[in-house]
């Protein structure tokens, strides 16, 4: 359901920019694309180096 409503806020922002001419379609889709690859490379490092790291003990 968060993923639902972040994805339905972001498009709805762009659109809104655009709409309003506050800024091209282009530069909105770049945004979208700059934050999906953001995105993609955080969950390929966490996927590499973030999930393989030792659990703290019970009693730490």
């Amino acid at each position: 359901m968060a993923a639902i409503l972040g994805a339905v806020s972001v498009l709805g922002v762009g659109f809104t920019r655009v709409c309003l001419g506050v800024h091209w379609l282009s530069d909105v889709v770049g945004g979208w694309l700059i934050g999906a690859a953001l995105v993609a490379v955080s969950a390929a490092a966490y996927g590499k180096w973030g999930a393989n790291r030792p659990q703290p003990a019970d009693g730490a």
